[in-house]
């Protein structure tokens, strides 16, 4: 099922990125480009995996359930062992 975003939308969200970005250029802020273009598959790759756990959210699947519980509840213990 693909993510289908209104073309008004995308406009707002470039315009406002525009603004951020120049805002932060006109200050002489380092936008580290290189560094964000390395980062670019990276990101892609947990855009396509965030889909897909999107798709099991959505399918209401047990098993899904079930393995995101295990992983919370093994969050949380390691959060509470470190309190220490």
């Amino acid at each position: 099922m693909p993510l289908i975003i209104s073309t008004e939308a995308f406009v707002l969200w470039f315009g406002l990125v525009l603004i951020k970005l120049g805002t932060l250029a006109a200050f002489d802020v380092d936008l580290q480009f290189l560094s964000a273009a390395f980062l670019i598959p990276v990101a892609g790759i947990g855009h396509f995996f965030g889909l897909r756990a999107h798709e099991y959210m959505l399918k209401n699947d047990m098993l899904f359930r079930r393995i995101m519980g295990v992983i919370l509840i093994g969050i949380s213990i390691i959060g509470l062992v470190s309190l220490n």
